[in-house]
Parts: structure tokens; sequence; C-alpha cells
């Protein structure tokens, strides 16, 4: 008999991997840590190396919005540049939950787009990516 801890953060990435194998890509963990995980997922001749994130809850929530805030540090940037310059795709993906409520996003930034996102210079401490969700609007990203 097998007695395993679940971790908020299992249910989280399991979102993230059951929607990417329901799209017939196939998943190899590359490397695991408590709160984070990054993965090599391919379809095809297609590889890429991912890097996830997850927010349980909603930074901000209103009655019709809820925004989410991802914080990165200097290790974890440095980790995202490494595995793009490792592989030609490297893509970040941000898990997103409503909090009490079932469902969430899953947003899934190209490298550039990433870039971009936490601006100019890479290296700051408080490197962040928002998600902003007005209800039958689409998401922002910034």
């Amino acid at each position: 008999m097998f007695l395993v801890k679940i971790r908020e953060t299992d249910y989280h990435h399991g979102a993230f991997v059951a929607t990417l194998v329901n799209r017939g890509y196939q998943i190899r963990a590359f490397e695991s840590f408590e709160t984070r995980r990054s993965y090599k997922i391919s379809k095809g001749e297609e590889e890429y190396l991912v890097y996830s994130k997850f927010s349980s809850t909603p930074s901000s929530k209103t009655k019709t919005t809820c925004t989410w805030s991802f914080t990165f540090s200097i290790e974890e940037i440095s980790k995202i540049k490494l595995y793009s310059s490792t592989n030609d795709h490297c893509l970040i993906v941000l898990t997103a939950h409503y909090g009490g409520n079932d469902g969430g996003e899953l947003i899934i930034l190209t490298y550039e787009e990433f870039l971009k996102c936490i601006g100019y210079p890479w290296n700051t401490k408080n490197a962040r990516v928002s998600i902003h969700k007005a209800h039958r609007k689409c998401i922002k990203v910034y």
C-alpha cells in the first residue's frame, strides 16, 4: 500500500498536463521542484521545452474580473533563458485557478512574449507577468 500526499501544485500541473495530453501531445517531466515543473512536450516533429507555474487564487477579484500575478525570481528567469538557448521552442505555461470556483485559465507564452511581459531589465528580483480576465472578454497578458 502506498500513501502519497497530493499537494495543491500537483492539481494545477495536472490540469496543464491533462489539457495537452487530450490534444495529442506527449509529455515527459524534465525537471521537478516542489512548486514548479519543467516539461518536454512533443507532437509529431515539434518539440518544446516548457516552464510552468500556477496561481491557486487571483491576486485581485471582483464580480466580473480576475487578475493573477506570477512573480519570477532571477533564478527562474535564468533557467528560462537557458531553456531557450538549448531548445528552439521554449514556452512558459501559466495555470490560473479561479480560487473557490471550479475552473481556471491556461496561458501559454512564447519565450519572446514572456520577455516582453516581464520587461527590461530581465534580471530584476520583482519580474512578473499579470493575467487579467474580464467576464466575456479576451484575456490580457502584461
